[in-house]
């Protein structure tokens, strides 16, 4: 008998557990089990006129005659969810992801980068520039973008921040932006911006026809993500039947829970042991598949162009969670690849007089677990503890 009711609680915790996910919706939102889709049809209904990312990198080989570096204008865009919210932002007039008012204002700052600097996934207050510009008082213009490598990042330089004529620019490195970067030569519009120096879109006076441009690719990626919620079947009472939300919590604890206790309190961080392991070997392997001269070459462009606007240039560089775990299925993580990376970036900067920011080195002596500044500690991006962390240790090399 005590052992029929012990089955039986269990079988009612599950159904417990079930109704709970169903009823709140918080952890199937946590997870993005709510497609995009599906949420950015119910922003829809509050802004009509609702968009979502439109990243230039996926776009790379749709049109020869205009690139864009932002998304639609003036729009409530979404974006993304890592922290059990779905993260949205109003577009400014060039489809970046400020408020309108930094455009009244005198900018020390002008920030390039991907999706870290452009603000994922956190909310419009969090991401850095807006930290530097609300906390810290210096005025920062947000000129990043998901997706972006570091042709994409020059380009949006030439394009917009020389008619803001910040003081300084801030490239925040993210450790994919070399492999985007490679992609991004193969493009007949973004590698000119590497080989003429006098090249640019005039992307700032074509907003109308960039945001048509991109509209057309809008309905293309709405299709797409709708294609993509029909591989979900409609919840229904079989499926309550069936406990799909919980089988999906056990599956994802398997994967996910026994890897956050770990982290949580049996942490040993992975880097001296990798480090040691980098031999000389090692380090020729990598060499050899790192676009050194091209890098250089791009670093360089950063620098001069920053010049000619009288503005200086500093290069920001952000740790990826495969630092500290190479059990997230975000990446292929490759922590010798990521040190030698680490190396060769510093090694440019000294050598063209770069100012380097390890913002690495800062958040490590902040997190006596690293992992604690990614969501759930599996990431990809930071928390909102981290974004301001990050502001705070840029904001140290202005005072």
């Amino acid at each position: 008998m005590k052992k029929i009711l012990v089955i039986l609680s269990i079988i009612l915790a599950f159904y417990l557990i079930e109704i709970l996910m169903v009823v709140l919706g918080t952890f199937k939102d946590g997870i993005q089990w709510t497609s995009r889709f599906d949420e950015f049809n119910k922003l829809k209904k509050i802004h009509e006129n609702a968009v979502v990312t439109l990243h230039g990198i996926y776009l790379m080989n749709q049109n020869k005659k205009i690139f864009p570096l932002a998304g639609i204008s003036n729009r409530e865009t979404l974006y993304c969810n890592e922290s059990a919210k779905w993260m949205t932002y109003k577009s400014d007039r060039y489809g970046f992801n400020n408020s309108e008012d930094i455009y009244q204002k005198k900018l020390r700052i002008s920030v390039i980068g991907d999706s870290t600097a452009h603000g994922a996934c956190v909310d419009r207050r969090s991401h850095i520039s807006a930290v530097l510009n609300n906390k810290f008082d210096l005025p920062t213009i947000n000129l990043a973008y998901g997706g972006n490598g570091l042709l994409q990042s020059y380009a949006a330089l030439k394009e917009y921040a020389k008619f803001f004529k910040p003081e300084s620019v801030i490239l925040f490195f993210s450790e994919n932006d070399v492999d985007d970067f490679i992609k991004e030569m193969k493009n007949p519009i973004l590698i000119k911006y590497f080989e003429d120096d006098n090249f640019n879109q005039n992307l700032i006076n074509r907003q109308q026809e960039i945001d048509v441009y991109l509209e057309g690719h809008l309905k293309e990626e709405i299709n797409k993500l709708q294609r993509g919620k029909a591989n979900i079947d409609p919840y229904s009472f079989i499926a309550f039947l069936k406990l799909r939300y919980t089988r999906y919590l056990l599956k994802f604890s398997k994967n996910y829970f026994i890897l956050f206790l770990k982290n949580s309190f049996f942490y040993i961080s992975p880097n001296k042991k990798v480090e040691l392991e980098l031999s000389p070997q090692d380090k020729n392997s990598y060499d050899e598949n790192f676009p050194r001269k091209e890098v250089n070459t791009i670093l360089k462009k950063y620098y001069k162009f920053s010049k000619t606007i009288n503005a200086d240039f500093k290069i920001a560089y952000l740790p990826s969670i495969c630092w500290y775990t190479n059990e997230v299925d975000w990446f292929g993580c490759d922590r010798k690849y990521l040190i030698n990376l680490k190396y060769n970036i510093k090694k440019i900067s000294k050598e063209n007089k770069i100012d380097f920011i390890d913002v690495q080195s800062y958040l490590e002596k902040k997190y006596k677990n690293p992992l604690n500044m990614f969501p759930f500690k599996r990431g990809p991006h930071y928390t909102v503890e981290a974004y301001d962390i990050i502001a705070s240790y840029i904001n140290e090399h202005y005072k």
